[in-house]
């Protein structure tokens, strides 16, 4: 007869295996009990933070590091974990602690079961991003400055050769008239590329601001498609709209015009000529949504989880067919996002896409 060996589900009825593993994990895990209160900690938690565990067993979260965790929706989220079986993901923490000074945590939380006295607890796991984050800073001011330095000189450029080109300082012949053609359009190109990087910045820092008006959203609707039309009509793609009676609303018009005019734009770049993109608005119970649908090729079901990261490109190879900084849709997700609005997409491959964003009818409270 053959000898049995210990396997995973047998190691898992050992209490020296949880343990095991809990002491294991780099990150600092917290245990807490229905009164919030610290049950346990791992190694990494007591090396991290410089505690001892008498310091830490039995004291409420909140009072961890000898000074209040004033952050009432921190609170919140913790004492609804129990009662509701919450969890909650990526919540951004500043907090000074007596034994290692400011720190920014990225805080995880999740009800789980205590076994053998059938009771439930919290684990909160953290993580320690302060360095991460004066990074971003300093990369958000790098892109901020940078930015602002290479748009200075665009607008001179763009205007003297616009200038050329209409024979304001002698009339170019063809093979001229096509190179400062080409020229204006890469300026443009160059130009579309500091602007969204410069709206990037704004966003990480929080800087991106918005003039809040009342505006009638097929205005917005309308000098989109009128920016776009040029570019439409080289690929002969018809641009059609079903827009319903709509109620005039409190947006920032440029940002939404310049999220329209981004979703139409990607719409025409991945669509055959020939082909059309249909724009619909309509009024909801407390939204107003908008949709940009395309013929075009589609989105594979991987990279739609993926559409609305920074830079990323549906075509990512090295010689792209399909142009673009890949910026352009994480712009549109923060300024639809900032509108108390939200965007996703539906495609698949070879049939199209179809973006959709809301706006409410409310304006929402900052």
């Amino acid at each position: 007869m053959k000898k049995k060996t210990m396997g995973l589900e047998a190691l898992k009825g050992d209490p020296s295996y949880a343990e095991s593993i809990f002491n294991t994990v780099r990150e600092p895990l917290i245990v807490l009990d229905a009164k919030l209160r610290v049950v346990s900690a791992n190694k990494s938690f007591y090396n991290s933070f410089k505690v001892k565990p008498k310091e830490s067993v039995g004291q409420l979260i909140y009072d961890l590091g000898n000074r209040q965790w004033n952050i009432p929706k921190l609170r919140k989220l913790l004492e609804e974990i129990l009662p509701n079986n919450n969890a909650f993901d990526n919540y951004v923490v500043e907090h000074y602690f007596k034994t290692i000074g400011q720190k920014t945590m990225l805080l995880n939380a999740r009800c789980i079961d205590n076994k053998v006295n059938k009771t439930q607890m919290i684990l909160l796991a953290i993580e320690d991003i302060t360095e991460r984050k004066k990074i971003d800073e300093l990369k958000t001011e790098f892109l901020s400055i940078t930015s602002h330095e290479l748009r200075s000189p665009m607008t001179p450029m763009k205007a003297q050769l616009q200038m050329l080109l209409e024979g304001y300082f002698g009339n170019p012949n063809e093979k001229q008239k096509q190179s400062l053609e080409m020229i204006l359009r890469n300026t443009e190109r160059l130009d579309k590329l500091i602007v969204d990087i410069l709206d990037i910045s704004k966003i990480q820092s929080g800087r991106l601001k918005f003039e809040l008006k009342k505006v009638q959203p097929a205005d917005c609707i309308i000098e989109s498609i009128t920016n776009m039309k040029p570019l439409a009509d080289e690929k002969n793609i018809a641009i059609t709209t079903k827009i319903g009676k709509l109620p005039k609303i409190t947006v920032d018009k440029d940002r939404i015009t310049q999220v329209l005019t981004n979703l139409i734009d990607n719409a025409i770049k991945f669509t055959p000529e020939k082909e059309k993109i249909m724009i619909e608005a309509k009024k909801q119970k407390n939204d107003i949504l908008v949709k940009v649908k395309d013929t075009g090729i589609g989105i594979s079901e991987e990279n739609l989880k993926r559409i609305f990261n920074p830079f990323f490109q549906v075509d990512s190879s090295y010689t792209r067919k399909y142009k673009g900084t890949g910026l352009g849709l994480i712009i549109c997700k923060a300024i639809i996002k900032q509108h108390g609005g939200k965007i996703w997409t539906k495609s698949k491959l070879k049939r199209g896409s179809t973006f959709y964003f809301t706006l409410p009818l409310k304006v929402m409270e900052k």
